[in-house]
């Protein structure tokens, strides 16, 4: 599969999933200790960091296809380092990964395998912390409410974090790039969520809101876009990934 091939394929999936309602961003949760519960968690690599921008959505929307229930995700020759394996039968999904040097890096495919796909690996329990993690998590926590003697509660949180998102994409006037602002609020209310361990609850309207952008299908470049535009704003508010 070459590349331009490979991102009209996701987008199309991407597209699909929105217009049923199965997408990633309709799932909620309410344990702040299992985000994204329905599909293991946040994806993770081998290394212990969570996968990012688009490659974390589409290894999410995997899992939300195939019913995968590991965050975690590895190619072949990491499993087999290991000491596991593939099991017979089963299919990677494809990811970007990158290769070169400094300044000529050249985006590349590259097959993982979610670990229900793997065997003769024993995965850490999904839920440990690292110290730094923990602080990680507690600086995107601050972020949103700087520290008081008494901590506020976790919906206090994410109601903070909805107002931040609103500021970041503002409802706009055109049906359209209400839709658009309102895919990029989600996908960065969902990321951070599960970042910052906190709980998330789906508005029943969400549907009906992102109908627009997923009836009219845009360039698969808008999906990139407003992936990489949601991860620039967590970034810039200081909610940063978590190490495993």
């Amino acid at each position: 599969m070459d590349l331009p091939t490979y991102r009209q394929q996701q987008a199309h999936k991407f597209y699909e999933q929105l217009s049923h309602s199965t997408s990633p961003l309709f799932l909620g949760w309410k344990s702040a200790e299992e985000p994204l519960p329905q599909i293991g968690g946040e994806p993770r690599g081998v290394s212990g960091y969570p996968y990012r921008g688009d490659n974390a959505v589409f290894l999410m929307m995997a899992a939300r296809e195939h019913g995968f229930t590991s965050p975690y995700w590895m190619t072949f020759d990491q499993a087999r380092a290991c000491g596991g394996s593939v099991k017979r039968g089963e299919l990677g999904t494809k990811i970007l990964s990158w290769t070169g040097k400094e300044g000529e890096y050249k985006p590349v495919l590259m097959s993982v395998f979610n670990g229900a796909q793997l065997s003769g690996i024993s995965f850490p329990p999904p839920r440990e912390l690292m110290e730094e993690a923990q602080r990680v998590r507690q600086a995107g926590l601050d972020s949103l409410v700087p520290p008081r003697k008494r901590r506020p509660s976790p919906l206090n949180y994410v109601a903070r974090l909805r107002e931040r998102m609103n500021e970041c994409f503002p409802e706009e006037i055109h049906e359209q790039s209400r839709a658009q602002s309102a895919l990029r609020r989600e996908l960065a209310m969902m990321t951070a969520c599960a970042r910052l361990g906190l709980p998330r609850e789906v508005d029943g309207a969400l549907a009906l809101a992102l109908k627009p952008f997923a009836a009219m299908r845009p360039n698969w470049r808008e999906v990139v876009e407003a992936i990489d535009d949601a991860g620039r704003a967590l970034s810039d508010l200081g909610i940063l990934p978590l190490m495993f």
